[in-house]
């Protein structure tokens, strides 16, 4: 038998997006995106993703971070391989990805999504402690430690400053 006769029946699917919602401490990586010389979290991400589909896999987030910022529900698309079950794929991730990457949800998505193009809204969220315990270690790294209550009154009239017209 020639290996002819075989070939017609094996079939090659295409890669099927995916989106995983992810969480991670920034503080010890250098932002979201790929740098040559700095660990990053695509970086990081992209090597487990290698991993588990067996050929280099570009992951794309709906949107980037700085040196040192966290985030709390990045998004991240990727193709991945027929195989994974959302669940089985979570589970992969979170096996291998550091300790500061946690993969809260994974989803099978339509053909052509892009985490970053589809994304409709991006929220920030910064922590000012005003409380003395602000200078927690378990808080400072995520919050300005101002250790004093903040002026409301001061606050509403920049917030005004900032307000746009209408049409």
């Amino acid at each position: 038998m020639t290996t002819s006769c075989i070939f017609p029946y094996v079939t090659s699917r295409p890669p099927r997006p995916f989106l995983a919602v992810i969480q991670y401490d920034g503080g010890g990586f250098a932002g979201w995106q790929r740098q040559p010389q700095d660990r990053t979290v695509q970086a990081e991400f992209e090597a487990v993703l290698e991993r588990l589909m067996g050929r280099r896999t570009v992951a794309m987030g709906a949107g980037r971070s700085d040196t040192g910022v966290h985030a709390l529900g990045q998004g991240v698309s990727f193709l991945g391989g027929e195989r994974w079950s959302s669940a089985e794929l979570r589970r992969a991730l979170n096996a291998l990805l550091p300790r500061e990457i946690w993969v809260q949800q994974v989803h099978v998505m339509r053909s052509g999504f892009d985490a970053r193009r589809s994304a409709t809204a991006r929220r920030y969220r910064y922590l000012i402690g005003t409380d003395e315990a602000a200078a927690s270690p378990f808080r400072k790294p995520y919050e300005w430690a101002l250790g004093r209550a903040l002026d409301g009154h001061a606050l509403q009239q920049a917030a005004a400053a900032l307000l746009g017209e209408h049409d």
